[in-house]
């Protein structure tokens, strides 16, 4: 402060006499001279100028400094006086010299203030002519900063050329930065040094209290300067990046490493002050890190297995730009493709290429399956020719490779891709030749088996049937020649396709089949002649024909045309060699019936065969009558085991029909016991079976009295049934509705009855059996007709 004092006091007093001189009026000589030094020395009076207005300067800085720290000193003393009293309270005692400064200081910066009032009012003037120069020169100076503004907006490095973002632009933007900081640009002076004048220019106005402007836009500069440089300093590193990772080959890219640094710069990118978002730098270097972001993922796809170099040529002509895929392609080469502009088309191409990579592999799979796939050929029994067998691979995967084929050739990629196309077409013209020869061969070869034993070994058919007997030889021949040598070539698809050899084949099936139609109709004929043939194989039958001569070789057919005729008994030569003639049939069981007369078992098969029907039939018949008159002659439980099951069944059952009706009639005549009288013989019947039953029986026998036991349970139910409903009748429906066995008066056979109706009679002539050849079976003497007249009884 006292420093301060001395420097206004100083300026005052020194201004001051000059002051007085001047209102008292100083000598003119004086004043002459003054004024004639100084109009002789120019450069005198502009020093002199000069050294008025900086102690002018001088003065309004002190005079501001004063006013600036006012209040704040004049609220000083009564704190400093108080802190004085309290230190004197408590015993401290201050030096006389700080008590006589802290009561003087008040005073004397009282004095000072009001030497600074005076001093300004005298200094008004000055003051006033020094404003006007200091607001004219603030009016230019707010002039140069605006067109500063514009220069610096133009000029600083807000964008780049071309409206590319570049690795080369990076180091011009740096340039640029650095003069606006520190150097000069185009003859402009720095960001610093403007600021700097504006700065000395603000002193000044705040010195004549004038208004002090803030120069906004020198800020922004400045602010914008700074911003500038941290965001070039971001696009340096993220080209550099990048400039990096375009040197990559393309073998050793890492997509998922790139990605993740991508990431991070677009990470340090949002963390750049927000005024530089407005930036068109800013905005090329956000596209360039998006543009990255989307292209990485795409290299990735390019990336595939897939990719062949049709791919690579579809991505040429999409992004209209050429390259070349050799040891020195890098990520830089495929980049420059601006792929983010096509991403699309890109995920298009790399689509096409896997799903075309899945064909590739679905078509290169069936080519690996079928080049192991082979023919199995195996020597029939007792030849040397061989058989073909296909294995269920086969079959399996012709069905499978189809359906898959069946479902390539419609899908978008094999309809747009020739080589696809042809592939997969050849396949399934290959495919289904395999299919239709294989089908071909089996049918030949299983008619040729077949017709083989029969058109060679058959000397009947092959005089019955001579034009088809040479067609087979032919064709013999041919299959055989053609199974001796299909075993050189047994891959599959090699040997259903070798030249001719489908057409060869639909030849032999076609004249096979022939030769078989010509032996069905000839089987026919033999059928019609015979109609139990309709009841055997057409294997059995040709079998029966071709051995028909030799009547032991057939025997084991019999069953096949007879219901359980298992066998026949053949007379004896004098040198104990069976003959032709037969004498008898077995049943299944053992059960044995004599022909009434020997039967000749010479000539056609279906000839003698019909007579051994006719020996049958009148080999019943014959024990019938025979049977029939022994009923009411011997005990019933001796008569059971005197003949066969089904003549014991049958008369058993004409019995019981003529003791039903002798019933009825003496119950017309008065008899009312009649019926339970019937009832009672029943029950006696059933009791005397069931102790024969119970003892030491053969298995036939056995069987038939089980079966006899059957049918006698529902003759005794029946009757039970008329007592019960009350029958007085043999015209009743409860006795008509059931199958009454009756003997004839003219044939002395039996006729069964129903409803009134002879429904036929037991063992039909030979007119009734052709003419129900194709679906009935006549009653044989066997156990099988004890089981046929039991279900019958029950029904």
């Amino acid at each position: 402060m006292d420093a301060s004092d001395a420097t206004l006091a100083r300026k005052v007093l020194g201004e001051g006499a000059s002051d007085q001189q001047a209102d008292e009026g100083a000598s003119a000589e004086q004043g002459e001279q003054a004024e004639d030094s100084t109009d002789s020395n120019p450069e005198h009076k502009a020093q002199q100028a000069e050294e008025y207005r900086r102690a002018l300067y001088d003065m309004l800085s002190c005079m501001r400094d004063v006013r600036k720290r006012g209040d704040r000193t004049d609220a000083m003393f009564e704190p400093l006086k108080d802190s004085a009293t309290l230190l004197q309270t408590v015993g401290i005692q201050l030096g006389d010299g700080v008590l006589k400064q802290l009561e003087n200081a008040e005073f004397k910066w009282k004095g000072l203030k009001k030497k600074m009032l005076n001093r300004r009012e005298q200094l008004a003037a000055l003051q006033q002519a020094e404003a006007v120069e200091i607001r004219r020169k603030s009016d230019a100076f707010a002039e140069r900063v605006d067109d500063y503004r514009k220069f610096f907006l133009k000029r600083a490095p807000f964008t780049v050329s071309g409206g590319d973002l570049r690795l080369e632009a990076v180091r011009p933007a740096y340039a640029v930065l650095d003069a606006f900081h520190h150097g000069s640009v185009d003859g402009h002076a720095s960001v610093t040094a403007i600021i700097e004048e504006s700065r000395q220019l603000q002193e000044l106005q705040d010195l004549f209290e004038l208004y002090i402007s803030d120069y906004l836009m020198l800020q922004r500069c400045s602010e914008e300067l700074l911003y500038l440089k941290s965001l070039w300093d971001t696009v340096g590193a993220v080209m550099y990046t990048f400039a990096d990772w375009n040197k990559t080959p393309w073998a050793k890219i890492d997509v998922e490493m790139l990605v993740e640094e991508a990431k991070k710069l677009t990470k340090d990118v949002k963390t750049l002050n927000k005024a530089v978002r407005n930036y068109e730098v800013y905005r090329l270097l956000e596209e360039s890190l998006k543009a990255m972001l989307t292209s990485l993922p795409l290299v990735q796809d390019l990336h595939h297995p897939a990719m062949r170099d049709r791919h690579w040529k579809m991505l040429m002509q999409t992004t209209g730009k050429h390259f070349t895929m050799d040891e020195k392609f890098c990520l830089g080469d495929l980049l420059a493709l601006e792929l983010h502009n096509f991403v699309d088309a890109c995920s298009e191409i790399v689509d096409r290429a896997q799903k075309e990579l899945n064909i590739e592999k679905q078509i290169k799979k069936i080519e690996d399956t079928w080049t192991v796939l082979a023919l199995l050929f195996t020597p029939l029994a007792d030849s040397d020719i061989m058989c073909l067998q296909v294995e269920d691979a086969i079959t399996e995967a012709l069905e499978n490779d189809n359906m898959q084929l069946q479902t390539m050739s419609g899908q978008k990629y094999v309809q747009l891709n020739p080589m696809f196309l042809d592939a997969v077409a050849n396949w399934q013209k290959k495919l289904g030749t395999v299919d239709s020869v294989l089908a071909t061969w089996t049918d030949v070869q299983k008619k040729w088996q077949a017709l083989e034993s029969i058109f060679v070994g058959s000397a009947d058919i092959r005089v019955q049937l001579p034009d088809d007997s040479k067609r087979f030889d032919a064709i013999n021949a041919d299959y055989q020649d053609l199974m001796r040598n299909a075993f050189d070539v047994t891959n599959v698809v090699e040997a259903c396709n070798m030249e001719g050899r489908q057409e060869r084949l639909e030849n032999m099936l076609s004249q096979l089949e022939q030769c078989e139609k010509a032996l069905q109709d000839y089987l026919e004929t033999k059928r019609i002649a015979f109609p139990r043939f309709y009841f055997v194989a057409p294997a059995d039958l040709l079998d029966i024909l071709s051995k028909g001569s030799n009547p032991q070789l057939i025997l084991r057919h019999l069953s096949k045309c007879f219901d359980n005729v298992h066998n026949l008994s053949f007379r004896k030569d004098d040198r104990g060699e069976l003959t032709k003639a037969a004498t008898g049939m077995f049943s299944g069981e053992g059960e044995y019936v004599e022909f009434a007369a020997d039967c000749a078992c010479e000539g056609p098969v279906e000839t003698w065969l019909q007579s051994v029907v006719d020996s049958m039939k009148a080999a019943i018949q014959a024990e019938f009558k025979k049977a029939n008159p022994m009923y009411d002659e011997l005990p019933r439980t001796s008569w059971i085991f005197k003949y066969s099951a089904q003549n014991t069944v049958v008369v058993s059952r004409t019995f019981f029909t003529q003791e039903v009706n002798e019933a009825f009639d003496e119950l017309e005549e008065g008899n009312e016991e009649a019926l339970k009288t019937e009832y009672e013989r029943q029950v006696n019947q059933l009791v005397g079976l069931i102790e024969l039953i119970n003892g030491d029986l053969s298995k036939l026998d056995r069987k038939k009295l089980i079966t006899l036991c059957t049918i006698d349970v529902h003759a005794r139910d029946v009757v039970q049934r008329l007592i019960d409903e009350r029958v007085e009748s043999a015209t009743c429906f409860q006795w008509q509705s059931q199958m009454r066995y009756l003997v004839s008066e003219k044939t002395k056979l039996c006729q069964v009855s129903c409803h009134g109706q002879i429904l036929g009679a037991h063992l039909p002539t030979a007119g009734q059996q052709a003419s129900r050849r194709a679906g009935y079976k006549e009653c044989m003497p066997v156990c099988g007709g004890m089981r046929a007249q039991a279900e019958m009884a029950n029904a």
